[in-house]
């Protein structure tokens, strides 16, 4: 395989057979592309959808690829590695997705019973946003918006969501789209609700990111939003990233586990913010 496929797929015994060669195929073309869907493997490779699901599942389970709805995103190695040992690289979506999951799904599903039919939502970027997306109600009447690639798949395979979604400029490591354009559009939309992500919550310095490119979009959100709802796992709060977007004051509502300390929870209780933990 390609450097036998990672490394023979963490030394195991690699065969010419056709399902080995298939795969090399497919990680050859995903560190070419980046992401790619299993539609376009199906028909690049000529062979079914099930057959090409088999082989992602075998790149997923050794960690080479990431999986969401249809999509398949490679994993870079190293990338990966990195952040897993580390917690101030650059923010990078297959990392994230593992971290805390259990937290991040029961904050989701809590986020969800703050959606009422026929609401209009804006659905930011982040691996949380990843889980809410996933469990969003069918059938609500709900019009959703969002930048991120992952988020409107999910989005799209719901019934009875209406849905907006800006584009722009792609970045492969968090799958965001994001331009000028997209800013100038959501300055002039309104939502009931929004929900956002966040790599960092500190009492002083505020909440912040990793990715200077989004900032301009959560301002905007935060600006034609009537409720602003904070969703982040307790691992987030003392902890800061290199951009500030916001003030925690800017926001109505926060969802966290129930690991957030007791000094901020009585902050968040001071300054009249809604605080729900699960």
């Amino acid at each position: 395989m390609n450097e036998k496929t990672e490394n023979n797929l963490d030394k195991e015994i690699w065969r010419p057979n056709k399902q080995n060669l298939r795969i090399d195929k497919i990680v050859a073309k995903l560190k070419t592309d980046k992401i790619v869907t299993i539609k376009e493997l199906a028909e690049t490779f000529d062979v079914t959808k099930m057959t090409i699901y088999r082989d992602i599942n075998t790149l997923k389970e050794k960690n080479v690829v990431t999986f969401i709805n249809g999509v398949v995103m490679y994993n870079d190695k190293t990338k990966v590695l990195e952040n897993q040992e580390r917690k101030d690289l650059t923010y990078y979506l297959p990392t994230e997705i593992h971290r805390n999951t259990a937290e991040k799904k029961r904050i989701a599903q809590c986020a969800i019973d703050l959606i009422e039919a026929g609401d209009s939502i804006y659905i930011d970027s982040g691996s949380t946003m990843e889980f809410l997306s996933q469990a969003l109600p069918e059938n609500k009447n709900l019009v959703v918006g969002c930048h991120a690639f992952y988020v409107l798949v999910n989005v799209m395979m719901k019934k009875g969501c209406d849905i907006f979604f800006p584009g722009g400029y792609f970045h492969s490591d968090t799958l965001v789209f994001e331009s000028i354009e997209t800013i100038q559009f959501l300055k002039r939309v309104r939502i009931k609700k929004a929900f956002f992500a966040a790599g960092g919550v500190d009492s002083s310095l505020g909440i912040t990111c990793e990715n200077p490119f989004v900032v301009n979009i959560k301002r905007a959100m935060l600006e034609s939003s009537h409720t602003k709802i904070l969703l982040v796992d307790s691992s987030k709060f003392n902890t800061v990233k290199k951009v500030y977007y916001a003030d925690l004051k800017e926001f109505d509502i926060i969802v966290t586990d129930n690991k957030i300390t007791e000094n901020y929870k009585k902050l968040i209780n001071q300054l009249g913010i809604k605080l729900y933990t699960v």
